[in-house]
């Protein structure tokens, strides 16, 4: 009678052990505890962002850039935004552009210390991993002599580079073409 109580109680045991164990396996994490995914930024940072109509041109400078949906920790590191400038800080998700179907275009803002802002052009794949991109706008305001900036186009993107160091300003133009593959390739 006792080893038949004793495998009652044992069996009791291991079943109350395998249900904790599969209740264990199976639980889901809180959104909160886990890190972001591309998966989360495609439906977080991106759903909110607007799409451009092309032609458009970008003149972002001090003067005229409106702080737009600044970017976390997390979505800088999926989007590889530290890889391009270790410097740069205060990202902001600014608008996307439509290039393709087959890869993202995005364009995002930053600061370079307190006199510096950089509008970039990035074309990512599905992955967000990073195919081409491009400095479409730029200003300084520490002696105000560069600026830069760009019209997109359908296919195109033409970027004009300002410099006021001479008595007169000098403008340079370079037009570059976007692959169907998403790479930016300047026209010769």
């Amino acid at each position: 009678m006792k080893l038949v109580k004793l495998a009652i109680v044992m069996s009791l045991f291991l079943t109350g052990c395998k249900e904790s164990a599969q209740n264990k396996s199976t639980a889901v994490p809180d959104k909160e505890e886990r890190p972001a995914t591309p998966k989360d930024l495609t439906t977080d940072a991106f759903s909110n962002v607007e799409t451009i109509p092309l032609p458009f041109m970008d003149s972002t400078n001090f003067e005229n850039f409106k702080e737009s949906k600044k970017l976390t920790d997390s979505e800088i590191d999926i989007l590889k935004l530290k890889t391009i400038n270790q410097d740069a800080a205060n990202f902001f998700i600014r608008y996307k552009v439509p290039f393709s179907n087959t890869f993202r275009s995005v364009v995002v803002t930053y600061q370079l210390g307190e006199f510096e802002l950089v509008t970039m052009l990035i074309n990512y794949d599905t992955g967000y991993h990073i195919i081409d991109k491009l400095d479409i706008a730029y200003d300084e305001i520490a002696e105000s002599q560069l600026r830069k900036q760009s019209l997109l186009e359908k296919n195109s993107i033409k970027v004009e580079d300002i410099n006021w160091f001479e008595e007169t300003s000098a403008k340079e133009t370079v037009i570059y073409e976007i692959s169907p593959e998403g790479k930016i390739i300047a026209r010769k």
